[in-house]
């Protein structure tokens, strides 16, 4: 991590090109966990059903309004668009 990183991760900003928010992805979209972001009792939730940084997944479904449905780890799993804003993932 260089300096303007640590500046950006102060003040909240993300400049990294290759990272989205989950809610941004796309149907069909493979890619990887990069981060998860949330106070200790929805980073216990999230890393319990196996959402964990550098793990492949694929985008099933993510309509507007809508849950966002992910496949990993062998399992379909449904996130509320709340708690997809708290995950980033870069496309594969």
């Amino acid at each position: 991590m260089n300096l303007s990183d640590c500046v950006y991760a102060v003040w909240g900003i993300n400049f990294r090109r290759n990272n989205m928010k989950l809610t941004e992805s796309t149907a069909d979209m493979q890619g990887k966990i990069s981060a998860v972001h949330g106070d200790d009792h929805f980073m216990n939730r999230i890393t319990s059903i196996g959402i964990t940084e550098g793990t492949p997944f694929q985008t099933v479904r993510n309509d507007k309004k809508m849950p966002v449905l992910i496949y990993l780890r062998e399992t379909l799993i449904s996130l509320n668009r709340a708690d997809a804003e708290r995950i980033e993932v870069v496309k594969k």
